[in-house]
């Protein structure tokens, strides 16, 4: 909410929206999430009955900085869309998915506005699988899906989406600690810069 737009006008926001999830959507549960660093929207939730139910460390990276870290015998390409069915085929392989889950997923990978994607592949076939997002305005990038078959394939679609988000003029690429393998944030030097606050409240 921009200043001086708050009060009556966020307020009525919030009802207008909060009354379609329950009673025209039928809904269960309400649930929103920001950055650690937006204090003002989350206590504005915090004081409408939401509670923060958990906080997920955002690991981040500085594109202009970052070297290269090794050159990895792997095909890559980088493209103008995200493409679902490619992302689980590279996830799957380390992760199980119930049918919930995955439609779930599918879901709300297909409401982000991704900028681009990087696939891997080793031996033609497809072995790590990114989706990202890039906001011009603050030079923030962000890897919202992530899923690879080894950790030497997370580095090697890292090294390309690097390179691209350098194109784009971004400063940080972010990532939740969930996706991002162990290891691979210690060898790329990710750093902790923020946390993704989840807040609920059941309708």
């Amino acid at each position: 909410m921009l200043d001086g737009y708050q009060g009556d006008i966020q307020d009525e926001m919030f009802d207008k929206i909060y009354t379609f999830a329950s009673n025209e959507y039928g809904g269960k549960m309400f649930a929103q999430r920001f950055r650690s660093q937006w204090k003002d929207q989350i206590d504005f939730f915090v004081g409408k009955g939401f509670e923060i139910t958990g906080r997920s460390p955002i690991y981040g990276l500085d594109v202009k900085k970052w070297l290269t870290l090794q050159t990895l015998p792997k095909e890559v390409k980088v493209e103008n869309e995200f493409h679902f069915d490619s992302f689980l085929q590279a996830a799957v392989k380390n992760q199980t998915y119930q049918q919930e889950e995955l439609a779930m997923l599918q879901e709300y990978y297909q409401s982000v506005d991704f900028d681009f994607s990087v696939a891997c592949y080793e031996d033609e076939e497809l072995s790590g699988y990114f989706g990202v997002t890039f906001r011009e305005d603050n030079k923030y990038a962000e890897i919202i899906a992530s899923g690879v078959n080894e950790e030497e394939d997370f580095i090697a679609c890292l090294q390309s989406t690097v390179e691209k988000l350098r194109e784009l003029g971004a400063e940080v690429v972010g990532i939740h600690e969930s996706s991002l393998p162990d290891n691979a944030r210690k060898e790329a030097g990710f750093e902790k810069i923020s946390e993704d606050v989840m807040l609920m409240k059941k309708l």
